[in-house]
């Protein structure tokens, strides 16, 4: 869904589509909504594609996080934790990321 917002100097076009946001700002009105359309179809063209571009398990990923993500946080042991306890009591670290849905 795109819409478009009069601004100091030009248009501002703003495009929500599939959990993607997008915006730039352009001279004239008709650019913007050029743009715009343009936009939601490449965001609807890859919602089709495949939605993890590395096979990777959940455990692997959750390994990954905990190993380059975590030791920036000032709360690191306690995430570590709570990491450790998804990556062995989880049933579905084994699958996929690709393969996992929201159900």
């Amino acid at each position: 869904m795109a819409s478009f917002r009069k601004r100091s100097g030009g248009w501002r076009a703003e495009v929500a589509r599939l959990g993607v946001r997008d915006t730039r700002t352009f001279a004239t009105k008709a650019a913007a909504i050029a743009w715009a359309t343009t936009r939601e179809a490449e965001i609807l063209a890859s919602a089709g594609g495949p939605k993890c571009s590395v096979e990777m398990t959940v455990s692997e990923a959750l390994r990954r996080y905990k190993r380059d993500v975590t030791p920036t946080k000032a709360g690191q042991k306690w995430e570590e934790l709570r990491l450790n306890k998804f990556d062995a009591e989880l049933e579905w670290v084994g699958e996929f990321m690709s393969d996992i849905t929201t159900d």
